[in-house]
């Protein structure tokens, strides 16, 4: 190299690219990273935060780029809605930019957990079985940072018109019930017959006592199905 491209080197090499000064100087990659080694050249803070930067935006762009775009049917955005209301939980996971849906509970539950992967496989959900525990997750996606920003306000899952005006079909309450609900039945013996009071509870105690009246008369009006607000000591105060 001649004295021309030796100072080149030293004045641009710490802010430039590699490659783009090599071919303007007409040497090789190899010749270039050669001399700066030898010499002790290297990057500036500057330029290596700004190469650090683009790159995590080429990389961003591509990943957004390859997104897929999920449309679920009427019956898929029911299991959602009554799955989020139920044991559904969104969030961001690592370093993802979206959301994305998970559930776990008892072992008990995996082959409800199964029908519902099944039932969302469309979606890309997959279910995971486990030993101590059954599970179901969705990959991340543009679709349940929607769902996120429908469900949560300052962090707490909420219930709104909105959301239920979306939850139309028996298999969204079911998902609800099989989350969240219990069936007892109450017994009494008279004159030789017993007698049988069944009665259902959705443990919503994470929604307000105005949530939980949305619930209610949306399920009498939607399903024909009557419940009544009941006080209970945890969470916000109120199931039906």
């Amino acid at each position: 190299m001649n004295a021309y491209q030796i100072k080149i080197i030293v004045d641009q090499y710490p802010n430039k690219k590699t490659e783009t000064l090599a071919k303007e100087l007409d040497i090789s990659i190899h010749q270039l990273l050669g001399f700066v080694s030898k010499n002790k050249i290297k990057k500036s803070d500057s330029f290596k935060k700004e190469m650090y930067k683009n790159l995590r935006a080429s990389k961003l762009k591509a990943y957004e780029e390859n997104i897929k775009t999920y449309q679920p049917s009427f019956i898929q955005e029911n299991i959602l809605i009554g799955s989020i209301l139920g044991d559904g939980s969104l969030a961001c996971y690592g370093r993802s930019t979206q959301v994305h849906y998970r559930e776990h509970g008892s072992v008990k539950q995996g082959n409800y957990r199964k029908w519902k992967a099944k039932m969302l496989s469309s979606l890309d959900f997959k279910y995971f079985p486990n030993h101590n525990y059954s599970s179901i997750k969705s990959p991340n996606n543009t679709l349940y940072s929607q769902y996120k920003e429908l469900f949560y306000k300052d962090g707490r899952k909420q219930v709104s018109q909105e959301i239920l005006n979306q939850f139309t079909h028996p298999l969204g309450l079911l998902c609800f019930y099989l989350d969240d609900g219990t069936l007892v039945i109450d017994t009494y013996k008279r004159k030789n017959r017993i007698h049988l009071f069944p009665r259902i509870t959705i443990y919503s105690q994470s929604f307000t006592k105005e949530e939980n009246m949305l619930l209610i008369n949306h399920l009498k009006e939607q399903f024909n199905f009557q419940f009544i607000l009941k006080t209970r000591n945890d969470g916000c105060g109120y199931v039906i």
